[in-house]
């Protein structure tokens, strides 16, 4: 009886191997199937992303005045004047038609050279600092060149005028100082002719050179020198 006891013990574990045995056939069977599901999953991804991609929009006239609009935002600082805060208004842009109206002004001024003389190039660079004040910012500067000087005086002695600079974003100043740059170095070689005529013209007593241009008070003189749009503002303007 023993025997037979064993017969049947070994008959139930050599078919319960054969069970395990079938069972990991089986999961060998399967795993093919998934792998030749997943390239269909593939090709699905690979067509929602061409969909995608196919989605454009129309560049229309609205679309255009939209984009044109986010460069209108301006930022709202606050500078103190003699114990009172005021707020002043500046572009976190510089449109690019507003640095070529920037252009066109200083073209203006060196155009002013023949009438008031080649003194008004000592106040070139402290004016194009107002012309950027002028162009990108709320405060108003007079478009007359002794008038637009007079101001950039009244800044400095309320000692504001370096507060004003350090609000613009420096980015969009260092684009203006750049354009301006290449602009007269364009202008330069033309500029070193026509100073040659003019200084001849003055000592011949056809014009008169200009004098300070309003940038006296009671005899002294504002030094404007340190107002330079260069990186290095220690350099003194020539």
């Amino acid at each position: 009886m023993n025997n037979e006891q064993n017969k049947d013990k070994d008959l139930e574990l050599s078919q319960a191997e054969d069970k395990v045995v079938d069972f990991s056939k089986k999961e060998k069977k399967e795993k093919p199937k998934a792998e030749k599901k997943a390239p269909k999953a593939e090709k699905k991804e690979k067509v929602s992303k061409v969909k995608k991609e196919d989605k454009s929009k129309k560049l229309t006239l609205d679309v255009l005045n939209k984009e044109n609009n986010k460069l209108d935002v301006r930022v709202v600082g606050k500078i103190e004047v003699n114990g009172s805060e005021y707020e002043v208004e500046y572009d976190q842009i510089f449109r690019a038609s507003k640095q070529q109206k920037v252009l066109d002004e200083i073209l203006g001024f060196y155009e002013k050279v023949d009438e008031l003389g080649t003194g008004i190039l000592d106040i070139a660079t402290p004016y194009f600092v107002m012309l950027i004040i002028k162009n990108f910012t709320s405060i108003e500067v007079p478009d007359d060149i002794e008038e637009a000087m007079n101001t950039m005086s009244v800044l400095i002695d309320l000692d504001i005028l370096h507060k004003i600079l350090n609000m613009l974003p420096e980015k969009e100043v260092e684009k203006v100082n750049k354009l301006i740059e290449e602009a007269l170095a364009v202008f330069q070689e033309n500029l070193a002719r026509a100073e040659e005529e003019i200084k001849e013209k003055i000592e011949s007593g056809e014009i008169k050179n200009a004098k300070e241009l309003g940038l006296e008070d009671e005899g002294e003189e504002i030094d404007l020198t340190e107002y330079s749009l260069e990186d290095d503002s220690d350099k003194p303007v020539n």
